[in-house]
């Protein structure tokens, strides 16, 4: 039962979970406790706990402007009852798979779990690396070479293009890329690449769509540089403009770079909104498990099976 609804319903019965039902009450439901003397002995107002009984209610997200009025004693009895009460932020991650940055509320990103990783983790996870990688990288040899001779022989200038990213820890690295833009597309500064990109050469344009021109980041996962999952790295320019705009920006960098990454998988790659592509990657550190990267992985293969089977 909500006050407010600051995300469109719509957001909400993806396919992280399911919504049947959702319905709205006053906030005076929810402030009124359950001590409250009134004149006739009954009040005009239904208990939140009436509510929840009479709708056969499955959980109660409490979505108001001042959580300090909630009457806490009658939502004790409901939840003693086994109906869950969720806060807001909460609903909101579990049902859209992203932490919403408009309505996020500093003390509940503090206070809930996440954002924990034990030295087992990173040994876990830089195994899965190592082992992925060079698999990867020892398949694609065959490919890379292909594609590093087109390169060659469509535009003058190196096959491998190096850029400066920044990773864990703020740390900046060599990303390694094979060139898919003339050798002078950034003659006048750091700009990112727009659809149709006229800095784009033909063969480059095949190798973006096929994302073939990632296969030597494989080479910064072996270095320690990366990660196979993990946000995608930006540009030290660039991060030093969007730590500015959004103030929880630099927490993408508690974890290394991937070459893929939550954000990528429900469709935020690229040239798109830098605001939702922060709310997946802060949901994916919040909530990083081995599992949630290898179905990161599976579904990075499985989308991009289905794109170039059409």
């Amino acid at each position: 039962m909500l006050q407010r609804l600051p995300v469109h319903v719509e957001d909400l019965s993806r396919a992280h979970g399911s919504l049947q039902e959702i319905h709205f009450v006053s906030e005076d439901v929810l402030t009124q406790s359950a001590a409250a003397p009134s004149m006739d002995g009954k009040s005009a107002i239904p208990s939140i706990g009436e509510l929840a009984d009479r709708l056969d209610a499955d959980e109660i997200v409490v979505a108001v402007d001042d959580r300090n009025r909630v009457a806490l004693d009658s939502l004790l009895p409901c939840k003693a009852r086994g109906v869950p009460v969720t806060e807001f932020n909460s609903f909101v991650e579990r049902q859209t798979g992203r932490i919403e940055l408009a309505w996020l509320e500093l003390p509940w990103l503090i206070h809930n779990p996440g954002f924990q990783f034990r030295l087992i983790d990173d040994g876990v996870k830089r195994l899965m690396d190592v082992v992925f990688s060079l698999t990867a990288l020892i398949i694609s040899l065959p490919v890379l070479l292909v594609a590093m001779a087109a390169i060659r022989l469509d535009s003058p200038g190196p096959v491998i293009y190096r850029q400066q990213r920044v990773t864990r820890g703020g740390r900046i690295f060599w990303l390694y890329k094979l060139r898919s833009m003339r050798s002078d597309a950034e003659q006048n500064g750091a700009k990112w690449a727009a659809e149709n990109d006229p800095r784009i050469t033909k063969v480059g344009m095949f190798l973006r769509r096929s994302r073939l021109d990632e296969i030597p980041q494989l080479v910064n996962i072996l270095k320690g540089d990366m990660s196979i999952v993990g946000p995608r790295p930006e540009r030290p320019y660039f991060v030093e403009q969007f730590k500015h705009r959004i103030p929880q920006y630099m927490l993408r960098h508690k974890v290394k770079a991937g070459i893929t990454g939550w954000a990528q998988v429900n469709g935020w790659r690229g040239n798109t909104s830098l605001e939702k592509r922060i709310e997946y990657d802060l949901y994916y550190i919040e909530n990083w498990s081995v599992g949630l990267d290898i179905k990161i992985i599976w579904l990075t293969l499985l989308r991009g099976l289905q794109k170039h089977a059409y």
